[in-house]
């Protein structure tokens, strides 16, 4: 790439600080960066159609939930939901107006994959070059496009989707107000993380997190409180919107039936209680010492690498034969993924660990307190301010999942900003480690070496097709396995002709896309179970409203939920609901073969409510483990 012309002062090339926040670039080399973002995004879109997600786990919440929003069912009151309520009632708008079809639920996917990608690039570029941008939208459209249910376009939770992406405006004006100071920018800046609330707590409360720390650092560079009371009441409005929703609903519905009802991440829950805290720490919201100096040495590894790249490349590889020099390592690595020897995976494994270290949140506290204390070579007082801004986000936003930062998984809905934070470390590393080059052959080099990470991050591993199989439903088409291609549309037949007959059908432990698919409704506001979602008092109470639904028929999938710590429905937990349906109904067939083991296919047992109340099961009787 050739050098970047800068229409800023030049900086100086004796320190590493020297190419961050110094806004290089021109137009051309952005549109041409947009290009490539787009054309990445218009390839990974085709290459996964329809493969996003699960039927079972999570996903069929973000169908069933609006679908019954649109009957006039009560978000909360009469369906249990987990998140913020803003993001349930935008979709219900969505299918009102775009039909019920799995195709209205993807492209809304699609948009919000691509506003991310397009705002982390924003956000990387008021302090990166054009390719640094480039290589953050990449890895957020590789994370975005996951073939299971951390993805953005069909996820576990469209609130955390869309929660990221207001998270993200509420920075992207943040850094605006920081620059000009026109006060229209902290106002929708507050919006924006007020919106952010009532899509998922923790995203909105990053977001507020990162207002205060404007307010507190304006305010202890001017002493003015009459600056601080003018800055808060730009921040109100939109504070004040997520309070009144909230609000509403707290006065209509109890503090104590929202939070112990809803809220499953709130401290009086049955699921905190029972399970939470187990579960929040293996997302990585841990403090093991043995894993904090694991991932503090991949991260001292990762920047190593590029640090004693550039100074080899710098020192003995001539400017013209920088990029095939990359492009012949990149190379060896591929081979190296394909090669059955052990020895050959030795340099995939390192550039992975270079690429995205596990421990890159220990990063932003450092450049946090740099930005604070003055980097050396950063051309103005305001790029202090937005490194300091973007810093402190990104470990809100990511002490979720501080110590389990991975490219695939749950991570990827916290990950974005601290990675822009990631990138500006690297960079700068490429600066320093190149300092015995001229400014634009280091530029040179930079481009050179980050060109091959875009292309690395993208196709190392090559994303395999986990879904296989095709499914034609009612709703559409999604890629699925093998065993729920056969098994899936005999259990909607079933649940249809129950539907067509009047009758109920309770279908568990999670399974509502079932629902949607079978054109019924849950006969509880507990339309899915997990272990620890509800006590006991919770399972007599859905025992209670399925009776009086008169629910005839049951249906028990072989979901695993290892995950939790309890494995099986029935059998470690749930098991009051399990007596009742061994009680009151009789095993009547299974949709597949039914097995309960850690690799079974999908399969589910059918049950149909007995005719006598004499005709009770043995001790011995009920499913096998």
């Amino acid at each position: 790439m050739a050098p970047l012309d800068s229409p800023f002062p030049e900086v100086t090339s004796e320190n590493a600080g020297g190419i961050i926040g110094a806004r290089l670039g021109s137009a051309n080399e952005d549109f041409v960066a947009r290009a490539a973002i787009a054309a990445v995004f218009i390839f990974l879109t085709v290459y996964t159609w329809g493969r996003w997600g699960d039927l079972q786990i999570d996903c069929g919440r973000e169908v069933y939930v609006p679908v019954e929003i649109l009957k006039g069912r009560m978000l909360y009151r009469d369906i249990w939901y987990p998140y913020g309520p803003l993001v349930p009632y935008m979709q219900a708008i969505l299918v009102w107006c775009f039909g019920l079809h799995l195709n209205t639920f993807y492209c809304f996917g699609l948009f919000l994959n691509l506003s991310i990608a397009y705002l982390v690039y924003s956000l990387a570029r008021r302090l990166l070059p054009p390719v640094t941008s480039v290589v953050v939208s990449i890895v957020c459209l590789r994370q975005g496009f996951s073939e299971y249910i951390f993805n953005y376009v069909f996820p576990y939770s469209y609130a955390a989707v869309v929660g990221l992406v207001l998270g993200l405006v509420c920075i992207y004006f943040l850094f605006q107000y920081v620059d000009t100071r026109v006060n229209r920018k902290l106002v929708f800046a507050s919006l924006a993380a007020g919106l952010a609330l009532l899509c998922k707590q923790e995203l909105g409360a990053a977001s507020l997190v990162a207002l205060g720390f404007v307010m507190v650092w304006d305010f202890i560079e001017n002493r003015s409180f009459a600056a601080l009371f003018r800055q808060a009441l730009m921040i109100a409005p939109g504070v004040l919107l997520a309070a009144l929703v909230y609000g509403w609903f707290f006065w209509r519905l109890t503090p104590d039936f929202m939070l112990r009802e809803n809220f499953a991440l709130s401290p009086n829950s049955p699921f905190m209680k029972n399970v939470g805290p187990r579960w929040i720490a293996e997302q990585g919201f841990r403090l093991v010492p043995s894993e904090m100096r694991a991932t503090f040495a991949s991260v001292v590894f990762s920047l190593g690498v590029w640090f004693f790249g550039a100074r080899f490349f710098s020192g003995a590889i001539s400017n013209r034969w920088m990029l095939p020099a990359s492009i012949g390592f990149f190379i060896l690595v591929l081979i190296g993924t394909a090669s059955p020897f052990g020895w050959a995976q030795i340099p995939y494994n390192l550039s992975f660990m270079a690429a995205f270290p596990t421990g890159m949140y220990w990063i932003a506290p450092v450049i946090l307190i740099a930005a604070i204390a003055g980097l050396p070579g950063v051309p103005d007082r305001s790029t202090h301010r937005i490194i300091a801004l973007l810093a402190v986000f990104a470990m809100a936003l990511a002490s979720r999942v501080m110590f389990r930062i991975l490219r695939e998984g749950y991570s990827i809905y916290y990950d974005p900003p601290l990675f822009i934070i990631f990138m500006i470390a690297v960079t700068a590393v490429l600066w320093f480690g190149a300092r015995r080059l001229i400014r634009t052959d280091r530029l040179h080099l930079i481009n050179c070496f980050l060109v091959v990470d875009a292309v690395w991050l993208l196709l190392v591993p090559f994303p395999e097709h986990y879904q296989p199989v095709p499914l034609e439903t009612p709703i559409g088409t999604i890629f699925t396995q093998p065993a729920e291609a056969i098994a899936v549309p005999q259990m909607i037949s079933f649940v249809r002709a129950q539907a067509a007959a009047g009758k109920h059908v309770l279908i568990l432990p999670e399974f509502p896309m079932l629902y949607v698919m079978g054109g019924t409704e849950a006969p509880s506001r507990w339309y899915e179970l997990v272990p620890g979602l509800i006590d006991s008092a919770g399972e007599n109470q859905l025992i209670s409203d399925a009776e009086s639904q008169h629910v005839e028929s049951v249906i028990i999938t072989n979901r695993q939920t290892f995950e939790y710590g309890f494995p099986y429905f029935g059998i470690d937990w749930g098991k009051d609901i399990y007596r009742w349906i061994n009680s009151n109904f009789e095993q009547a067939g299974e949709f597949g073969k039914f097995e309960r083991r850690s690799d079974a296919p999908f399969a589910a047992l059918l049950y149909k409510r007995r005719q006598s109340a004499s005709a009770r099961p043995t001790a011995s009787s009920g499913m096998a483990r």
